[in-house]
């Protein structure tokens, strides 16, 4: 009885066996990896979209106050230039009245040497 036939069968056989067992579990391997890698991405970017959304509020709120901000500067900057406006009027006014008391300064000295002589 020659066995070695049945050995080389068996053998082929295992082989065949171990090399199919090895191609589904390299197979299956990048499958598990793929959905690890998906998960890991998926989770990631709904944790950057968080972050964008919490950033974005913040930019809105600082947006918000800088708004606010400038507004208020423009209505100080309106009031500052309506009273500059009321300064130099009043002191075009107290310019005239002071050449108007020059004049009559100047006639009463006028006068007053004229009547002198």
């Amino acid at each position: 009885m020659n066995i070695l036939p049945d050995l080389e069968k068996i053998k082929k056989t295992v082989g065949d066996v171990v090399t199919k067992d090895l191609s589904e579990f390299k197979v299956s391997t990048k499958e598990v990896v793929r959905e690890i890698v998906t998960e890991i991405f998926n989770e990631t970017k709904k944790e950057i979209n968080k972050n964008m959304e919490k950033l974005q509020k913040k930019n809105d709120k600082i947006h918000e106050k800088l708004d606010d901000r400038i507004e208020k500067l423009e209505r100080d900057n309106e009031n500052l230039k309506e009273k500059l406006c009321k300064a130099k009027k009043e002191i075009r006014e107290i310019k005239r009245e002071m050449e108007d008391a020059v004049i009559v300064a100047r006639d009463a000295q006028r006068k007053s040497n004229y009547n002198e002589q």
